[in-house]
């Protein structure tokens, strides 16, 4: 007899989530660096193809907060975040909580004031360091295309969700585009000088300084992610 293959409800895709969430909790410890680092990248690409491919699942979160897998997404934000102790591992896993943050709108709401509880600081100081990578003062070139794409992640992950559900999330895509806006002026305007010697057989030296603007990665990227964004947020 044959049976009809039914797609899984949102109780079995949510609680799937939080299974996998929990189990990654338990044993990411034990696992070697390039285990550990494949598992936040497979993490990243799962929790987000269900962002993508479960939409209605995702806007319920901010309707109908989840305690479970609130509960769950954070203990994975913790974990990771310790596990993120120099630049390169920092910008490996940006991408992933981000998206774990995501998956929690009350502690996105509650890291939006001024002072938090000690237990949601490391992620309002999470918002705090994409903000400035962005501004190129990560001090690592990696980290600030990390926290591009995260941002990226984010501002799409905004436009499944409505406006209606008056989410935190707004705000902070908000925000980081006026950020943005401030960076992309100052690129204009960002110039080094170059001072030249010269001379003359008269025993006569002058000098010369000459501005040159100074188009850079930053730059680049500053211009790249305002459009991407632009693209997500008006079209």
């Amino acid at each position: 007899m044959m049976h009809k293959r039914v797609k899984p409800t949102t109780t079995t895709t949510t609680t799937t989530n939080v299974v996998i969430a929990a189990e990654t909790v338990l044993k990411f410890r034990a696992l070697k660096k390039p285990a550990q680092l494949a598992v936040i990248n497979s993490l990243e690409k799962a929790f987000w193809n269900w962002v993508e491919n479960y939409p209605d699942e995702f806007t319920m979160l901010y309707q109908r907060p989840q305690a479970d897998m609130a509960e769950a997404a954070e203990k994975l934000f913790d974990l990771v975040d310790s596990f993120a102790e120099s630049a390169k591992r920092k910008a490996a896993v940006w991408p992933l909580q981000i998206i774990l943050l995501i998956l929690c709108p009350e502690i996105t709401h509650t890291i939006s004031r001024d002072t938090v509880e000690d237990s949601k600081a490391n992620k309002k100081l999470f918002l705090d360091s994409l903000r400035k990578a962005l501004a190129g003062q990560g001090g690592s070139k990696q980290l600030m295309e990390s926290a591009a794409i995260a941002c990226v992640k984010l501002c799409k992950a905004s436009t499944y969700i409505n406006w209606e559900d008056h989410s935190t999330i707004f705000l902070l895509v908000q925000s980081i585009v006026m950020d943005l806006k401030v960076d992309r002026r100052r690129a204009h305007t960002h110039t080094h000088t170059h001072r030249h010697t010269h001379t003359h057989t008269h025993g006569h030296t002058h000098t010369y300084t000459h501005a040159h603007t100074h188009a850079h990665t930053h730059t680049i990227l500053i211009h790249t992610l305002h459009y991407t964004l632009y693209i997500y947020l008006y079209i």
